[in-house]
């Protein structure tokens, strides 16, 4: 209407419109909580009365290395919240918080990619180049997380007879800086696993390698 108004009035409507929106509490509600609570009430009716989630590690079966496939769609930023609520009949919302945590969970993930500056890893991941790697570092949930994950995703193509796969270890969000410099290595950590006997030998190893690399 507003867009309307201001193609056919001889003044603008919008920039006055927008400040007094913005103003007003309904305009900045903020629907996630709603929605994280729809969606387990989804989940529990889906499984038949049974919060299957509960006490349950998001990050359970998630090993550092995997094969993964994805299809990605574009949705117009209107449509995004009906999108949301019809997928969440069929599937949860995948959320992340510490264990034990009572704060509200929050679903985001955060990624921050590393590439040169012609763009090389860009450029080979926009074109789906064989062998084309994207390297990353990314967390889940708010930004004052301190488990971060070192990513590296490598393509290949359907030709290869190989999967896309994406390689992974996790560091303290403290050592991430001196760890980039290559102040910091990972033999203190790998050895802490080994210890705990959280993981094999050979993961131990491709971490250590994936580390290096």
């Amino acid at each position: 209407i507003v867009k309307k108004h201001d193609k056919n009035a001889p003044f603008l409507l919008k920039p006055t419109f927008t400040v007094r929106m913005n103003s007003r509490p309904f305009f900045k509600e903020n629907f996630d909580e709603l929605l994280l609570e729809l969606s387990r009430l989804y989940n529990i009716v889906r499984n038949g009365g049974i919060d299957v989630d509960e006490n349950k590690d998001p990050q359970s079966g998630n090993g550092q290395n995997f094969v993964r496939q994805t299809t990605k769609y574009w949705v117009h930023p209107d449509n995004v919240m009906e999108l949301k609520l019809y997928i969440l009949k069929y599937l949860p919302v995948l959320i992340y918080r510490k264990k034990d945590s009572d704060d509200v969970p929050n679903p985001a993930i955060t990624s921050i990619y590393f590439d040169n500056q012609d763009l090389d890893l860009y450029q080979g991941r926009i074109e789906k180049s064989e062998g084309a790697e994207a390297i990353r570092l990314r967390w889940y949930g708010s930004m004052d997380s301190t488990e971060i994950f070192v990513e590296r995703k490598t393509h290949h193509e359907d030709w290869t007879g190989e999967k896309s796969v994406k390689e992974r270890f996790s560091i303290k969000e403290k050592y991430v800086n001196d760890f980039l410099a290559g102040r910091h290595t990972l033999d203190s950590r790998i050895q802490k696993l080994r210890e705990e006997g959280k993981k094999n030998e050979q993961d131990l190893q491709h971490m250590k390698e994936l580390g290096e690399q």
